[in-house]
């Protein structure tokens, strides 16, 4: 397995996993179960192997793994398929890996961040945006204008060190 080898080559003391599928953006009836359960085989699974893989290896004591799932995860979202689903899985998924790890007494932490709002300045942010303004009537930028304040790929950058330092965010769901 490519990822047991990435970590006993790197021997990291943090690890982000913020890879996934871009989900498909169209209503349920539009859907397939190929495109609806995309984001179950691509992201659910990559936060499984990576989290497995980091429990046998195991990473070092004071290691952290953080998973970054999505808003979506919380308050659903009806035009991305089973995106929210998944992404509320490797939530669920986080709890799972952590138990593992304190019962195994490993010290290793895992926790996930979700983004509660769609990222400016990315493609899947501005699909989301588009998609969900055409449903409504609205430009993508008039759907970013609802959120209280941008956040950006660096806005998540600044969250993922904070919470690999320590210094905030202590629980395993952070919302950011």
């Amino acid at each position: 397995m490519q990822v047991v080898a990435l970590l006993a080559e790197a021997d990291p003391d943090l690890v982000v996993l913020a890879a996934g599928t871009r989900p498909r953006m169209a209503p349920i009836e539009e859907q397939s179960w190929e495109s609806f359960s995309t984001p179950w085989h691509v992201d659910v699974r990559i936060a499984f192997e990576v989290g497995r893989a980091a429990l046998a290896r195991p990473l070092r004591p004071g290691s952290t793994v953080l998973i970054v799932s999505s808003g979506a995860g919380l308050d659903g979202s009806p035009l991305s398929g089973g995106y929210a689903g998944a992404k509320r899985t490797q939530m669920f998924l986080t709890d799972y890996l952590q138990r593992a790890a304190d019962r195994h007494g490993l010290g290793i932490r895992f926790v996930a961040l979700a983004p509660r709002q769609f990222l400016a300045g990315t493609a899947i942010g501005q699909t989301a945006a588009a998609a969900y303004g055409a449903e409504s009537g609205l430009s993508a930028e008039a759907v970013m204008q609802r959120f209280p304040a941008p956040l950006d790929p660096a806005g998540v950058a600044r969250a993922i060190l904070a919470i690999a330092s320590g210094t905030e965010h202590p629980e395993r769901h952070c919302w950011v």
